[in-house]
């Protein structure tokens, strides 16, 4: 009885040891997703990073880089109404100056998830 109890928790203690390593092997996406208001979100695979750090922090840059972008067209006459940053998300509502480019707001989001979460939905759910 006792050899049982024995190889009955040293299962689960190995058990316990590989879920906690795989967990920690978890790699981390960023995902950009484009929405035209007032259409769905189209969503992108951008990149996949070791750490949730690490990707937060590309995510943030993404972030900042998409931001100094459109306030350049804008500086430059070629981006009319606003740019604005909000969390993981830059919106810019107005228009190019041709307005056959583009007219109301869109939305860039950056975010990370877990490598197990695919932000579109399950496959063959029309993606």
């Amino acid at each position: 009885m006792m050899s049982l109890l024995r190889t009955a928790l040293f299962s689960l203690f190995s058990l316990m040891t590989f879920a906690t390593s795989a967990s920690a092997e978890c790699a981390w996406v960023l995902w950009d997703s484009v929405q035209i208001a007032p259409k769905e979100a189209k969503w992108f695979l951008n990149d996949a990073y070791r750490t949730q750090a690490e990707c937060a922090r590309n995510a943030s840059e993404k972030v900042d880089v998409t931001t100094r972008g459109f306030e350049g067209h804008k500086a430059n006459g070629n981006l009319t109404g606003t740019v604005t940053k909000v969390g993981d998300t830059v919106i810019v509502i107005g228009g190019a100056s041709d307005p056959d480019i583009f007219r109301g707001q869109t939305n860039y989001r950056f975010v990370c998830l877990p490598d197990t979460v695919d932000p579109r939905g399950p496959k063959g759910a029309g993606r």
